[in-house]
């Protein structure tokens, strides 16, 4: 690696500020600015039958840093929330498998009206959960 290349977790900025991934920047992103705060990426949930079937056409739902850091602020105590448990590693890749989808959204669900928690990002999940489950799929989660 470049000893000049700014590391930020796994990806770099270039001059023009896009963020490229360590890959890419072994592709010729060698002049990255150097940033002052920590750059986070969405947690994608990814909806298949089998998570070597994911491509381009795969539904995903990207839920933002700031979101996922409110949701897991209200979900207190996660032992009461074990499906949402599974995810409380933002940087560790894990499922949500077709019968684990439906306690999910009763988790979120419960989180909403005990909480209070009122995040437009939890009513568009819910709604890409429901559209998981009615087709059959399960849900693959990946910090990218």
């Amino acid at each position: 690696m470049n000893s000049s290349l700014k590391k930020v977790k796994n990806f770099f900025y270039d001059t023009s500020k896009r963020l490229v991934s360590q890959k890419h920047s072994r592709q010729g992103y060698n002049n990255p600015i150097q940033l002052e705060h920590e750059v986070f990426m969405a947690l994608d949930f990814m909806a298949s039958n089998n998570q070597k079937k994911i491509d381009g056409n795969t539904p995903v739902f990207s839920l933002e840093k700031s979101d996922y850091d409110k949701l897991f602020n209200n979900a207190k105590p996660l032992n009461q929330y074990p499906i949402i448990k599974k995810f409380d590693d933002y940087y560790a890749d894990t499922t949500i498998l077709y019968g684990e989808i439906q306690p999910l959204i009763k988790e979120l669900e419960s989180l909403i009206k005990t909480k209070k928690l009122q995040l437009e990002s939890i009513i568009h999940f819910i709604d890409f959960l429901e559209k998981s489950f009615n087709n059959g799929l399960n849900v693959y989660i990946f910090c990218d």
